[in-house]
């Protein structure tokens, strides 16, 4: 496989540990403490000098020890927050939404920061001890110390604002929704035509087992195309973005074009080794982490513990924009062409009603009984529908309307809330399948 593809591999895995920064930190404190620890101006820029503190050296050690105790005890503040802040996401809402805490830019920054100012500290305490130097002389050191701690507080206040984002409910839903619309314009520019109606796989197709365990975070198209016009060659990939595969199972198909020798082993191999696996999924491909996310916060605010349908209510607007984004947009399996326009690679990839099945299944289910959920649920899929410019993407909308309000009369007995969640179904319905006029007005949904 190319290299460009391994390296995207180990972004994404240097992205998730918070340790990689750090690391790089620490070597740079260590640089620029062996560097300035000892330096009095002989060889630093002038411009430097004339901003440095003049101390001597037993000065010059107290100074640096008070800041490194002060980092410390900074950065035991840090970690109980970022702990408090984990704990809140995963147990209020997603454990999902960790992955996507740690990967936070502002966030990725504080603890290197602290680690660069420990480290730094450390080194130029030491190099100091080692020099004979008598009397006050200007420390350049001392200047980049007290630098680096304002910065150490500048992070310190940033990792207060982050635990202060997701304790609220709005803040993660906005959060959620911004990165998943960024990852679905993304896709938009990905290779290959859309194609609705599933290209069928024949029965003779070789089938390609996958190579690992783990996640799928992408497909070397290039790849796939240039191996199947090579070796005359059709290729299927069935598995989707985000969807988890075991060593050995089955991820997608090839057949030759027209006579010719059986898909080798060693060939089918290279096919498979070109799904990108990882051992978790990625925020910046996979659209459905986003949607995914947003269902746990409404599946967990509607959960007994909870109980609070007012945070599911939340969860729902925020899908129902990246619903209706989605609508607009043209989706289902990619198509990759020869120069002679032949298909020659289809890329499994999920359509407009996997992504509305993945948005209102479980959140149906479980806030059935409550009326006000039902019907904001009715209001998304009607807003979807609206969007939605393909009959068969209208339809699944409809559907979808029918399967809420067939799970709220199974779990309610009757009362003006089931009434209104039969209006709002015939409502929704209307204005999917029907052209959009004026009619009665539907109940605030707040």
């Amino acid at each position: 496989m190319r290299l460009r593809p391994r390296l995207r591999v180990l972004r994404n895995r240097s992205r998730e540990s918070p340790w990689t920064l750090s690391i790089l930190g620490s070597l740079i404190g260590l640089v620029l403490g062996f560097l300035l620890g000892a330096e009095t101006g002989a060889h630093i820029p002038h411009i430097l000098i004339g901003v440095a503190l003049g101390t001597t050296l037993e000065q010059a050690r107290t100074i640096f020890i008070a800041i490194l105790a002060v980092e410390i005890t900074a950065l035991s503040i840090v970690f109980s927050l970022s702990l408090l802040a984990v704990q809140s996401a995963a147990a209020q809402y997603s454990p999902r939404l960790i992955s996507s805490y740690l990967r936070d830019p502002a966030g990725r920054t504080v603890l290197p920061t602290f680690v660069t100012t420990c480290v730094f500290c450390v080194v130029a305490s030491a190099r100091i001890g080692l020099s004979d130097e008598l009397g006050v002389a200007p420390r350049p050191a001392l200047t980049l110390a007290i630098v680096l701690i304002f910065a150490s507080g500048a992070a310190l206040l940033v990792e207060l604002a982050r635990t202060i984002l997701v304790i609220r409910i709005e803040s993660v839903a906005i959060w959620v929704t911004r990165r998943t619309r960024k990852t679905i314009r993304a896709m938009a520019h990905l290779r290959g035509e859309r194609s609705g109606t599933p290209v069928p796989v024949s029965a003779t197709a070789t089938p390609l087992r996958a190579q690992g365990s783990g996640y799928v975070m992408g497909v070397d198209d290039e790849i796939l195309l240039s191996s199947a016009k090579k070796h005359g060659l059709r290729v299927w990939i069935e598995r989707a973005i985000g969807e988890g595969i075991v060593e050995g199972s089955v991820v997608g198909w090839a057949e030759p074009i027209g006579p010719g020798a059986a898909v080798s082993e060693e060939r089918a191999a290279a096919l498979a080794d070109a799904v990108l696996l990882d051992r978790w999924r990625d925020q910046d491909t996979d659209v459905s982490l986003g949607l995914r996310q947003l269902v746990d916060v409404a599946v967990r605010a509607l959960s007994a513990a909870v109980n609070d349908p007012y945070s599911a209510i939340v969860a729902i607007d925020h899908l129902s924009e990246l619903l209706v984004d989605l609508a607009g947009r043209k989706l289902g399996d990619r198509v990759l062409r020869d120069d002679d326009g032949r298909p020659r690679v289809v890329i499994r990839e999920p359509s407009f009603g996997d992504y509305l099945f993945l948005a209102t299944d479980e959140i149906s289910r479980y806030g059935a009984a409550e009326p006000t959920v039902a019907v904001r649920l009715l209001r998304m899929a009607e807003e979807a529908g609206e969007a939605a410019s393909s009959d068969a993407d209208k339809q699944s909308a409809a559907a979808i309307t029918e399967r809420i309000l067939y799970l709220s009369e199974a779990a309610t007995t009757g009362g003006s809330g089931l009434e209104r969640v039969r209006a709002a179904t015939m409502e929704a319905r209307r204005k999917i399948l029907e052209k959009t006029t004026p009619g009665p007005r539907s109940k605030l949904c707040l």
